[in-house]
């Protein structure tokens, strides 16, 4: 797993990264089901919240860079849609 560490022990098997803490069962079950923005099925990421470490879902890698990208230019989102709209 991607910046992932696994415990040895096999009681306390803990998904270690420095944006969050959950465990291998609960990172398993989330990358098993698609992507909750467009249903791709591969490439699965954990999608956390960067301020509070959350986990909020799964989103495939296209999704997750947009994501991200949005998060971070949300005053440029309403320029950008104008931007297609006018070249439609």
């Amino acid at each position: 797993m991607a910046r992932g560490i696994k415990c040895n022990h096999p009681d306390d098997r803990i998904y270690k990264n420095p944006n969050y803490r959950t465990t291998h069962g609960v990172v398993k079950a989330i990358r098993a089901k698609p992507c909750e923005i467009c249903g791709a099925t591969k490439n699965i990421q954990i999608d956390h919240c960067h301020l509070t470490g959350k986990i909020r879902g799964g989103l495939c890698r296209s999704c997750n860079i947009l994501l991200g990208w949005i998060e971070k230019h949300k005053s440029k989102l309403k320029k950008v849609f104008a931007y297609i709209k006018k070249h439609k």
